[in-house]
């Protein structure tokens, strides 16, 4: 089993509707062959973070699964814009903003 922890920034008035667009999205993780669980996590300190960790069987079913479902990280890039806050278009490891 692997564990994928993501990181992603909401606009300070958007907080519900970036929730709402990681539910989707982990409610679509979830239809993948060899997905496990998704826990969110709001930070103490900013509520504008919200991280996730997703469960895998193994690495080769997350890559397929990404691959397949097209749950790439690209994708995260090009969702609802409205919600992202203005960090520059580089996203580093799994770190998004949203």
């Amino acid at each position: 089993m692997i564990g994928v922890l993501t990181h992603h920034w909401a606009k300070p008035d958007k907080i519900e509707e970036a929730k709402a667009l990681l539910d989707g999205n982990g409610l679509a993780q979830s239809k993948a062959l060899g997905y496990g669980q998704r826990l969110t996590f709001i930070s103490q300190d900013d509520p504008t973070k919200i991280s996730t960790l997703v469960t895998w069987d193994s690495n080769e079913i997350y890559d397929a699964a990404i691959t397949k479902h097209h749950l790439c990280p690209v994708v995260c890039r090009l969702t609802d814009r409205a919600l992202l806050k203005q960090f520059g278009d580089e996203i580093v490891d799994q770190d998004f903003v949203l």
